[in-house]
């Protein structure tokens, strides 16, 4: 994931210096609200199908983007309980939609996930690493333009996500509730609450 967005960002640099006169994304400001509301309406079942976990485009689980959204992380999860099999692993799905500044996503943390028991207050953490088929083969370019950091001042870049929460955690996420909230570059998401639940 770190390397995808790096390549997107000097992707959009190297654009903007093309083409000085079409912005990317312009923000008006910067903002992030982390009580949005969103979650998803579909069940886990119906989430899951046809749909693989680990992808970074938009799908039918993505949370809504408000009209008024700006920069920031959004993220959603299916509105029934997760059920595992006893002394299986859990699969957490997480659905999630990031704006973010490309100064701030060029200088700040990466995007990471971070988990915490209702009835605790350890938080768990992992950095949303991409693998699989949509990480990029080859780096971009040794003698590739760098852009002057002014001309990517108040420009956004942003990506939709499809994750598996419990695969970026070293901490098994047992049966029970957890508050989850992603950050990228400073920035905090809403908070969603996830159910584990086990067969008997």
């Amino acid at each position: 994931m770190l390397r995808k967005i790096f390549i997107d960002l000097l992707s959009t640099a190297v654009i903007l210096l093309f083409f000085s006169n079409t912005p990317f994304i312009w923000a008006q400001n910067s903002q992030n609200d982390p009580e949005t509301a969103a979650s998803s309406q579909v069940t886990v079942k119906d989430g899951l199908k046809n749909l693989s976990l680990g992808t970074f485009e938009q799908s039918p689980c993505s949370p809504t983007i408000p009209s008024s959204f700006l920069d920031g992380i959004i993220i959603s999860v299916p509105q029934s309980d997760i059920i595992i099999e006893q002394g299986k692993r859990a699969v957490v799905p997480i659905f999630g939609y990031y704006l973010i500044p490309v100064l701030a996503a060029m200088d700040g943390p990466p995007l990471t996930i971070q988990v915490r028991p209702v009835d605790g207050d350890t938080v768990f953490s992992g950095e949303i690493v991409e693998e699989g088929v949509n990480e990029p083969v080859e780096p971009p370019p040794m003698n590739a333009p760098r852009p002057d950091r002014d001309a990517l001042e108040g420009v956004s870049t942003g990506g939709y996500f499809n994750i598996d929460a419990q695969r970026y955690l070293q901490y098994n996420m047992t049966p029970g509730s957890y508050k989850v909230i992603v950050s990228f570059a400073g920035l905090d998401s809403n908070s969603v609450l996830i159910h584990i639940t086990s067969t008997k």
